[in-house]
């Protein structure tokens, strides 16, 4: 990409894009709603990491493979909605 090109999108970035991400105050506290069910793991894509990198580390293409399918369940999981949905009168 030419420097040109780069410098363009990055003022893109700087003026558009980055005023609307707003750093947390110092002391500012952030509320999770709901509660985690018990005995379900804190941190199943460290885990996974854990069991597939020192397996795989040999065989890059089948390490990126797996990676992106342990992600990919996550991201499957993480679209379904499971709140329940008010029928129309």
């Amino acid at each position: 990409m030419p420097p040109s090109r780069a410098l363009g999108r990055y003022l893109i970035f700087l003026f558009l894009i980055a005023p609307v991400a707003r750093a947390q105050e110092p002391g500012e506290t952030i509320e999770v709603e709901g509660e985690r069910p018990k005995g379900s793991p804190r941190a199943p894509g460290a885990a996974g990491t854990v069991i597939l990198v020192p397996n795989l580390v040999n065989a890059p293409e089948l390490l990126s493979l797996a990676i992106a399918a342990w992600v990919g369940v996550f991201v499957y999981f993480s679209l379904i909605d499971g709140t329940p949905r008010r029928l129309p009168s």
